[in-house]
């Protein structure tokens, strides 16, 4: 059991810049100052014009559901540098901005090149989420 308690003390560690909560993009829109704080107590802004260009994806309802940042995690059960979003709003909107096809209904697999389409794009709205 020593083992497992590591490995998951290792990956709470890896994940401190995840947020306490997340808002809405509508919720981010109608801040003053638009952000959300870390598991470590960070003040994390998210960019205005970067919200405005995400909100240009999704319609009314998903805007108000669509929670910012978007999770990006290491894809562990595909090849090696393999990444992926998880959930159907999150994966149909990222599926939406790279222009590609999702194989399951709740995740959109990608390749680096789309991470750095994706962080070049949006760097505040979506975060790295470490998996094992």
């Amino acid at each position: 059991m020593q083992d497992k308690f590591d490995v998951e003390r290792i990956i709470q560690t890896m994940n401190r810049h995840m947020p306490r909560q997340r808002p809405s993009i509508d919720e981010l829109l109608e801040a003053e100052s638009p952000g959300y704080t870390t598991r470590d107590g960070d003040a994390v802004p998210v960019s205005k014009e970067e919200l405005t260009d995400l909100r240009s994806f999704v319609n009314e309802l998903e805007a108000r559901r669509l929670r910012v940042p978007i999770y990006v995690s290491t894809d562990t059960a595909a090849q090696s540098g393999t990444w992926r979003v998880d959930g159907k709003l999150e994966s149909d909107v990222v599926s939406r901005i790279l222009g590609r096809k999702k194989h399951l209904e709740d995740t959109l697999r990608f390749y680096p090149p789309h991470l750095r389409e994706l962080r070049k794009r949006f760097p505040s709205c979506f975060t790295i989420l470490y998996m094992p």
